[in-house]
């Protein structure tokens, strides 16, 4: 159970008593972290009520969510906000992706020698690492994209709009909660 009142005072006492102790401050440690996963533990399970109340309006004809809502439920389902550095690295990414399709052609035309097996295995390690990143990238906005639409476009005057695909929503936020705290299907 989160302590709110006597968080911030549990916290300075520990501190104000640690002194040079490295055994005090191990007490701090397991202090800050058993707070943080009260935190959490807090979070999600606010989160959690009010998500449900939000799936049973969804589930009603004529339900319409408020921006605010349509970025709650964003969150809840780990839904990547738009972001030009992710996007820069993307961009990047995919320029070394390319560099290792050259090294790859011009190794085509070289005869078969170990040393050209040596760059053959560098090219695609190279490729084999960004990969990953640029897969990951493109998954969440291909997400956010089906979000949004599924959430219909927000009213310029910050109205409550009607989503426009709520069975997706819904089938969504059913997926988010039946995956454990590592986002895992439970």
């Amino acid at each position: 159970m989160l302590r709110y009142a006597s968080l911030f005072s549990d916290l300075e006492r520990l501190f104000a008593s640690a002194g040079r102790d490295p055994a005090s401050f191990a007490r701090l440690a397991r202090e800050v972290e058993r707070v943080e996963g009260d935190l959490a533990a807090y979070c999600r399970e606010v989160a959690d009520d009010y998500v449900r109340r939000l799936e049973r309006r969804l589930a009603r004809p004529g339900a319409a969510l408020s921006p605010d809502e349509v970025d709650l439920l964003g969150a809840y389902l780990g839904i990547l906000p738009p972001d030009g550095e992710r996007d820069r690295r993307l961009v990047e990414d995919l320029a070394r992706l390319e560099a290792g399709l050259d090294e790859l052609r011009a190794l085509q035309e070289r005869p078969l020698s170990l040393g050209n097996l040596a760059e053959l295995r560098r090219a695609l390690g190279r490729m084999d690492a960004v990969l990953p990143a640029i897969r990951h990238t493109l998954q969440a906005d291909a997400l956010r994209e089906r979000f949004q639409a599924a959430a219909g476009a927000p009213d310029p005057d910050g109205g409550a709009v009607a989503p426009r695909d709520a069975e997706w929503l819904l089938e969504a936020l059913a997926l988010a909660r039946s995956a454990g705290p590592t986002g895992e299907p439970g």
